[in-house]
């Protein structure tokens, strides 16, 4: 037998409206990119930032709010 195997949780403990995510990489706010919430890993402190990751808001709507970050 190879590999692991077991269970796998997060849970959303928090929320930040201020934090920023550039998911269009184009070093602008942008629609879509403030706010974020804070989940804990199940895999405990090895996981992110102690077992912490922020998700961007974002993340979790059907197709994101940013834009391509093309060139004008």
């Amino acid at each position: 037998q190879t590999g692991y195997e077991g269970g796998h949780r997060m849970a959303l403990v928090g929320y930040n409206d201020n934090i920023w995510t550039d998911i269009n990489n184009n070093c602008r706010v942008d629609d879509g990119e403030m706010g974020a919430f804070k989940a804990v890993n199940s895999w405990g402190d090895i996981y992110g930032n102690n077992g912490y990751i922020w998700i961007a808001y974002d993340a979790l709507n059907d197709g994101s709010s940013s834009v391509d970050g093309a060139s004008d």
